[in-house]
């Protein structure tokens, strides 16, 4: 779901009723349309260290972050082999601080 679209098709129903109210909403939406997204503790490439097992990962274990495929979410590649173990929630993982 795209909040800017959602904003702006209640910007437009709202307009039947007050047109003072559609114009703050539609702001609000080029307000949030405007906004970065925040940065990430874990981007592609890092190494990261599962905290919390599951099927295909195992807590403790070094991995690497692969690309994001929704938000929260990336692929996870074995350290040493690079092979793709699967799509995991980041919230399973920390980064690996001995990295740095």
């Amino acid at each position: 779901m795209d909040p800017v679209k959602e904003l702006n098709k209640v910007a437009n129903e709202v307009k039947k009723f007050d047109e003072k109210l559609a114009n703050e909403i539609i702001e609000t939406s080029k307000e949030i349309k405007g906004t970065k997204k925040e940065a990430s503790l874990i981007n592609q490439g890092d190494r990261i260290v599962a905290v919390n097992q599951t099927s295909g990962i195992f807590k403790g274990r070094i991995y690497k972050a692969g690309e994001e495929v929704r938000p929260n979410y990336r692929v996870i590649e074995e350290l040493d082999s690079g092979e793709r173990v699967g799509i995991f929630r980041m919230d399973r993982f920390l980064p690996d601080w001995n990295a740095y």
